[in-house]
């Protein structure tokens, strides 16, 4: 729970000091669906990068990781999307949120350390 809130903390003050170098999903999925897919793809797997390098950051310090994803599993941009459909599908205003946000709650959510 600790880890959840410093978590939320964490991406509320990125969201607040960058609010608008981030897309809401509502953004993304117009994105996706439209001539841009190539664009979309590239975005959220930079998201996802992002955390994952992160991640090797906090484990290379002996510091709390955001989620702890198998060894075994590999992640990408599809996957990525999945995460984020699933989030919009359970909570529909999930729309209005930054994207690297909810996708950040999802991998925390589905890869709990």
């Amino acid at each position: 729970m600790k880890r959840r809130v410093g978590i939320l903390l964490l991406t509320s003050m990125i969201s607040i000091s960058h609010a608008s170098a981030d897309m809401t999903v509502s953004e993304f999925i117009k994105l996706l669906n439209g001539k841009n897919r190539i664009q979309a793809l590239l975005y959220i797997n930079g998201i996802g990068t992002g955390y994952i390098f992160a991640n090797s950051k906090q484990k290379s310090e002996s510091r709390p990781m955001l989620f702890c994803q198998p060894n075994n599993l590999a992640l990408g941009p599809e996957q990525y999307i999945n995460f984020v459909q699933t989030a919009v599908q359970r909570a529909p205003t999930l729309r209005n949120e930054s994207l690297g946000m909810v996708l950040l709650f999802e991998l925390a959510d589905a890869f709990p350390c």
